[in-house]
């Protein structure tokens, strides 16, 4: 057979042989209205099914083609997802895939002349503050990881820099706010702390007055006089769980506040989840973009009683001048609470520390003590790549960070 029969014929059986031999869908599961990841959504196809990341993210074989993949999440709408045959590149197809909220009418609201989400959110304020009170603070063992990414001008993609975890004893009390005092503390590689990502403290915009994001402090939506700094809608509600939620956005009355979503039990009048963004980050030269989210969801710990659970932190930063530049740079922080103890002071609470944050004097740096809260919070698939690749790296952050563009040599910018 002539060489261009055999060609046409390779050509044209392509789709036909990669439909046999499969492909898998990378997808990222995102909240319609925010654009969030929804941790835990499902993806499915026959008998083939995948569980999506903290980041939204999933992976999902696909034995042939044409494949249609429904993804679901709790309280959402589920989605399908065609694939058609041939449409996939090196045998992968990317979506991102939005789901939009499974909407429950709202009961009757009374209309008065305040804004009805204003009012609700008294309610709210209400029960708070007997919640506060009764409770009078709670303790946590509490476990940190902080994964740090860059991304440079001669990058294929993201390369991991730092990978830093912490054990904590995390407690709350009435009047004194909250305090972590780390027991175990290891960061790979070595070097020092980048000076705008470093591990940002736990922080509780119920139970406290004030949110420290990024170091620096914020009225709560949720504390007494909230209605003074912030204005509050409602929006759609859904169920999870047997429950009914309500979520409500809330806006700043002025400049230089966050804004976000909260997410209320209904009839309870209990914090959910809480969804914080600063946008007004005072950033002086040389930081150029800043931008970064905050997410800390809370359980029952009885019926009435919710306690923060996990705190997520999200961000991206670019740094440079005309003509000199660092890498971009990512991080993502999360925060697991376990072992919940309300009216818990802690023996030797660190309530005489003026600081959120501080290291124990007997700090341990070993390895052992980790591994119960990895399987608590397994690494991603990301953060396994990064344990692995950054164990045996000897370069400094510093280093790792290194300046770039045609005017490195003579501009520098600080790094540590």
């Amino acid at each position: 057979m002539p060489l261009r029969y055999t060609l046409f014929f390779g050509l044209a059986f392509l789709p036909v042989l990669a439909a046999a031999q499969g492909v898998v869908l990378e997808a990222r599961v995102i909240e319609e209205a925010t654009g969030l990841p929804l941790p835990g959504a499902t993806a499915r196809s026959g008998g083939a099914s995948a569980v999506a990341d903290r980041d939204g993210q999933l992976r999902l074989p696909l034995p042939a083609l044409p494949a249609r993949v429904e993804v679901r999440f709790l309280g959402y709408r589920p989605a399908n997802v065609d694939v058609a045959a041939g449409g996939a590149e090196g045998g992968v197809v990317r979506r991102t895939v939005a789901l939009a909220r499974d909407t429950v009418a709202l009961g009757e609201v009374e209309v008065t002349g305040e804004n009805p989400g204003d009012r609700f959110w008294r309610r709210v304020l209400a029960r708070r503050a007997r919640l506060v009170h009764q409770t009078g603070r709670y303790c946590a063992d509490g476990y940190t990881r902080l994964l740090l990414r860059r991304h440079g001008m001669l990058d294929v993609g993201t390369r991991p820099v730092r990978l830093a975890e912490h054990v904590a004893d995390v407690c709350w009390r009435e009047g004194a706010g909250l305090r972590e005092r780390v027991l175990a503390r290891r960061r790979r590689p070595g070097g020092g702390a980048f000076r705008w990502t470093d591990v940002d403290p736990f922080t509780d915009p119920y139970f406290e007055d004030e949110v420290v994001l990024d170091g620096r402090r914020y009225p709560s939506p949720l504390r007494a006089d909230a209605l003074d700094y912030y204005s509050f809608r409602l929006g759609v509600d859904s169920m999870a769980d047997g429950r009914r939620l309500v979520d409500i956005a809330f806006t700043p009355r002025r400049a230089g506040l966050p804004r976000g979503r909260l997410r209320v039990v209904d009839s309870l009048y209990v914090l959910a989840e809480a969804d914080l963004r600063v946008e007004d980050v005072p950033i002086s030269s040389p930081v150029n973009e800043w931008e970064s989210t905050y997410n800390v969801r809370y359980a029952p710990f009885t019926d009435s009683l919710w306690l923060p659970a996990r705190y997520t932190r999200r961000g991206h930063i670019f740094v440079g001048l005309p003509g000199s530049r660092l890498p971009d740079v990512y991080f993502t922080q999360t925060t697991l609470l376990t072992r919940l103890r309300p009216g818990d002071g802690g023996d030797g609470a660190p309530w005489l520390s003026d600081t959120r944050l501080t290291d124990a004097p007997d700090l341990i740096r070993g390895d052992d003590l980790y591994a119960p809260y990895r399987l608590l919070l397994p690494l991603t698939e990301e953060e396994d790549r990064a344990d692995r690749a950054l164990t045996y790296e000897r370069r400094t952050l510093s280093r790792l960070l290194r300046r770039e563009g045609f005017l490195r040599r003579w501009i520098r910018i600080p790094v540590e």
